[in-house]
């Protein structure tokens, strides 16, 4: 038995480190696929960076009102960003609970760099004209939303957020701010939702239970399942099993979230 779950723990933390590279090369791609689309259309992202050492303080300004926001979304019993508390708890939290806190600023400012360069620095930047600056910022931020169309609340809020950085970017005639405020804030998200947050370790526990739920439940059916005599039987069986597993789940899930659906 402690072989087994020697085991499990194993597939988990390899499914985890996985999910990490793939995360990171992801949002590493994306900047390379800026500067190959910028540099195709003429629309280069690193022209619109302007190292100046002011709107790096800037930057740290701009980051701080997104902070009471994040944190009064992770606690609101609003039924929206209650399921956005689910999902960010169902898969941030276990998935980048393992990570040093370098691993964590290195993803968030590939998360920066990538996702800035490809949405601002060359969607925005292709889209403003002289006299319709706001339209290329609210259609980057609209598809930057798309792009996080994790739950429709998330993806509005992502909106917002692709609005401000494109507002910050035009404000400042500098993309390093908007890729400075975007990594930074994804750095702090972060560090407090798997090192600050007092119920991170409730629920990665739950979630890592979970997991291993799912893990076992597939080893036993590959190695130890004994058909019915009766097929109706077994197939009731299965359907009451998947049923229970399911709510199982669920209720782990909204444990943490006082208002769950």
């Amino acid at each position: 038995m402690d072989a087994e779950k020697q085991l499990r723990r194993q597939m988990l933390e390899r499914a985890r480190q996985n999910m990490v590279a793939i995360a990171a090369g992801f949002e590493g791609g994306l900047a390379v696929l800026a500067w190959l689309l910028g540099w195709a259309f003429s629309y280069p992202p690193a022209n619109e960076i302007r190292w100046a050492l002011a709107d790096v303080g800037y930057a740290v300004l701009w980051t701080l009102p997104l902070i009471p926001a994040m944190v009064f979304i992770g606690r609101s019993n609003w039924r929206p960003f209650v399921r956005i508390q689910q999902v960010v708890n169902a898969i941030v939290v276990p998935l980048f609970s393992g990570c040093s806190v370098f691993q964590l600023a290195m993803i968030s400012a590939l998360a920066g760099i990538g996702e800035e360069a490809l949405f601002r620095g060359f969607i925005q930047n292709s889209l403003a004209t002289e006299g319709n600056v706001w339209g290329g910022i609210i259609i980057a931020g609209f598809l930057f939303g798309l792009a996080h169309m994790i739950t429709p609340a998330y993806a509005v809020l992502a909106t917002l957020m692709g609005v401000y950085f494109g507002w910050l970017m035009h404000f400042h005639d500098n993309l390093l701010v908007a890729i400075m405020v975007h990594a930074l804030y994804d750095f702090i998200a972060l560090l407090y939702l798997v090192r600050i947050n007092p119920r991170s370790p409730a629920i990665l526990r739950r979630s890592m239970d979970d997991m291993e739920q799912l893990i076992e439940a597939r080893m036993s059916q590959s190695d130890d399942f004994e058909p019915p005599d009766d097929p109706a039987e077994g197939k009731d069986r299965e359907s009451k099993d998947v049923q229970r597993r399911a709510i199982e789940l669920r209720e782990n899930l909204c444990r943490e979230t006082p208002a769950c659906p």
